[in-house]
């Protein structure tokens, strides 16, 4: 049944993060991980002939786990490049506060298919191919980095996801959040 996928895949990624938590989350640099998941994407952005377009600032750093970041950023760089219309192009940029950082994945395509929560739900998909699991993972990955991730209209049409992170070890303890 469908409840019990659900809960199998949730234990996966339970596991996916407790093996993950003795992996010491330390300061990685933000646009190390960006660039490190823009690179994954490549070959698909170059055959589709779109563009990504990065703009963060390598001194920027978050606490966390640089591949599980990694992760997460592939799955919103995927999404964005997916939706953008052929020769498009996906901007990728952050802003630093005080506390956190926020990563803006924008993309210029048709916007939200369906209800942001409902996007976020496991297995929900508007893809044809899709599992339904990038937003659900990538919700779990930046709770387990004590942030979020959202999903906006974008002023002008299209998608912006949004990636909120703290900036420092809340505990200052090295310790996971």
């Amino acid at each position: 049944s469908l409840s019990a996928e659900i809960r199998r895949m949730d234990m996966i990624l339970k596991k996916y993060l407790a093996a993950r938590s003795d992996l010491p989350f330390r300061e990685v640099r933000l646009a190390e991980v960006v660039q490190d998941a823009r690179q994954l994407l490549e070959g698909a952005r170059k055959q589709a002939g779109k563009k990504i377009t990065v703009s963060v600032d390598p001194g920027l750093g978050v606490w966390g786990d640089h591949d599980s970041l990694k992760h997460l950023v592939f799955n919103l760089l995927l999404n964005a490049l997916e939706a953008s219309p052929s020769g498009g192009e996906v901007l990728c940029r952050a802003d630093a506060g005080e506390r956190a950082l926020t990563l803006f994945v924008e993309d210029r395509g048709p916007g939200l298919a369906a209800p942001v929560e409902q996007c976020f739900r496991p297995f929900f998909t508007t893809k044809k191919n899709g599992t339904g699991l990038g937003l659900a993972v990538c919700q779990k990955l930046a709770k387990a980095h004590g942030g979020g991730v959202d999903l906006r209209a974008r002023e002008g049409g299209g998608c912006q996801a949004v990636l909120i992170l703290p900036r420092r070890d809340p505990g200052g303890t090295g310790a996971r959040p």
